[in-house]
């Protein structure tokens, strides 16, 4: 099992893989206590899936220490034994992953999480601390335990559906600047307003 720092640069030097860690955004705000502090969010894969699986990243998004990101490392459970075989060289066969870890626009994800492999987490999702997330989660959803579990949407239907039309998220980063004082306030009405007007 290798083990990356959710930091780039550590990621490009895990045997050359420089795409571990995909975003196709801006503003990522991951929470790390120091370049090698043993709490920083982590990715883990096996060297035979360096260069296969990815954690793609939106824009907006919020990573609290401690969480780690298990992009494979499954030990194959329809097997008649999940230990790995001993008498090869590598039992890479004996090792799975469920795909990409996709992280939407506008997510928290809250101190000592952890995301299993194939996930996606919706855009305006929050992951409450300490939760496993081993499912897809829905859009503007607040999820937390172990498995992870619905606890409540962020915002009702109608505004959640407003918002993810409105992909505030994709706007000009001026734009944003405008309008940032609704944007980091819980007028979310009067900013949809806005934003929906600039897009007719």
């Amino acid at each position: 099992m290798l083990i990356g720092s959710f930091n780039a640069q550590y990621i490009s030097s895990l045997n050359g893989d420089k795409n571990a860690l995909v975003s196709g955004g801006f503003h990522v705000r991951v929470t790390t206590m120091g370049d090698t502090h043993y709490s920083n969010p982590t990715i883990h894969t096996e060297e035979h899936h360096l260069n296969k699986y990815r954690v793609r990243l939106g824009s907006f998004i919020s990573i609290a220490s401690g969480c780690k990101f298990l992009l494979s490392g499954n030990h194959d459970w329809m097997r008649t034994t999940t230990y790995l075989n001993p008498y090869i060289d590598r039992d890479s066969e004996g090792i799975l992953s469920n795909g990409d870890i996709i992280i939407g626009n506008d997510v928290w994800i809250g101190m000592d999480c952890t995301i299993m492999s194939g996930v996606t987490i919706g855009t305006g999702s929050v992951i409450a601390a300490g939760s496993v997330v081993t499912h897809d989660i829905a859009p503007y959803s607040i999820v937390g335990g172990i498995p992870s579990k619905l606890i409540r949407k962020r915002f009702d239907t109608d505004t959640i559906d407003r918002l993810l039309k409105s992909e505030w998220w994709n706007l000009d980063e001026s734009e944003l600047k405008k309008h940032s004082n609704l944007l980091f306030s819980r007028d979310v009405e009067q900013f949809l307003d806005i934003i929906e007007n600039k897009l007719k």
